[in-house]
């Protein structure tokens, strides 16, 4: 970790605004039926102009202007079969990426805060034929990358309205790798995280050109097999890793990164056995939330969050949020409100930094909603 410590000496000088989501990729082949109750009215909640997307695997949206106390009818953005991901640029600019109706990776840009996108656009490049865009995030200059699962991805230095070509993450000890999530830490250092095949365990990979390039990956921890599927950081120089350990016991995990000392040997998360963590934000320095989702003995999924108050050291049990299945992503507007989101349209809101949540609420019209952004986030490191 000796060649990342220089680099990471900067980031407190920077501020970062956005973020992207982190959740089971959708498929063409498991795409579900849309959902239609409630309008999902929660009322009072937050009379701040916050602008927040939900986006869902049909290729719809809906979009908050109150930190996601109310929802706006979904619509539809034209030229993508499905949406995997949503970031912003700044207070009024974003992306949603996925796959186009023609079976490319895609974009598609607002520069209203989310309540108007323009046509999905295939990225170009013969990288993307066929191939998904799974995650989106930007740093605070307009620098930004797109990733596949594969590990395909694309850089932008203007908001996301024109990409590069597709390069190639490369892999540990030439092993296919499946990323999970990308994160910027600062307007130089992004970072993904994922899994390795074969019982190789989790891996991280960092840029530090703003996605530009990226150094070959390395193994999280070769000890123990585990899939990472979530990465945040809650300052400049700390963050946490987040995953599931895939031998027994099957723990949920978490390994704590900082640029003194690198990333920590995992530590199991309490409650998270034999579960999917999807999702983590911070929304303080020193606390925030971890989120996912396990099966009951009636094979429904149940949604689940675990959080921490130490900075991601330790983790509390995890406690289930009434009514929600299956949970795909969390965002926080302020330290106080948060959203997350998942299967059916549902989603669930806290007021009080991730301590409680309310019951599950419905977005009518949308179907999985897997991703959800707002334009004006607590914290730079998202």
């Amino acid at each position: 970790m000796k060649h990342i410590k220089l680099s990471l000496i900067v980031f407190l000088s920077f501020v970062m605004l956005s973020f992207s989501c982190t959740k089971e990729i959708i498929s063409p082949n498991n795409l579900p039926t849309n959902s239609a109750s409630s309008d999902g009215s929660v009322g009072s909640f937050s009379d701040k102009p916050v602008i927040g997307v939900a986006v869902d695997s049909v290729g719809m949206y809906s979009y908050t202007t109150n930190g996601g106390g109310t929802w706006s009818p979904p619509a539809k953005i034209t030229g993508f079969s499905y949406i995997n991901s949503v970031a912003f640029s700044s207070d009024s600019s974003g992306v949603a990426v996925g796959l186009s109706t023609d079976n490319s990776g895609a974009f598609a840009y607002t520069h209203d805060g989310g309540k108007t996108w323009t046509n999905a656009k295939d990225i170009a490049g013969i990288n993307w034929r066929g191939r998904a865009i799974a995650f989106v995030n930007f740093d605070s200059s307009g620098n930004g990358v797109v990733v596949s699962n594969d590990g395909a991805y694309s850089h932008t230095t203007d908001g996301g309205i024109t990409w590069s070509n597709a390069g190639s993450i490369k892999s540990v000890g030439g092993n296919r790798a499946v990323i999970h999530d990308v994160a910027f830490i600062s307007n130089t250092q992004a970072v993904v995280v994922g899994t390795l095949p074969m019982g190789y365990g989790g891996f991280y990979d960092f840029s530090f050109t703003s996605g530009a390039t990226w150094a070959p990956a390395s193994n999280l921890n070769k000890d123990v097999n585990a899939t990472i599927t979530a990465v945040s950081f809650n300052s400049g120089t700390t963050g946490v890793a987040l995953g599931s350990q895939l031998n027994s016991p099957q723990n949920g995990v978490v390994s704590h990164w900082s640029y003194l000392a690198g990333w920590s040997p995992y530590q199991p998360i309490d409650g998270f056995a034999n579960s999917t963590i999807s999702s983590a934000k911070f929304n303080t320095n020193s606390t925030g939330v971890a989120v996912g989702y396990s099966t009951n003995s009636n094979g429904q999924y149940v949604g689940q969050y675990s959080s921490t108050n130490n900075g991601g050291l330790s983790w509390s049990s995890t406690k289930p949020i009434s009514g929600m299945g299956k949970i795909n992503s969390i965002a926080f507007s302020s330290s106080s409100n948060g959203v997350v989101v998942g299967d059916n349209g549902t989603y669930s809101y806290t007021n009080d930094g991730g301590v409680t949540w309310s019951s599950a609420q419905t977005i009518n019209g949308l179907g999985s909603i897997s991703c959800v952004a707002f334009s004006k986030t607590p914290f730079w490191w998202y």
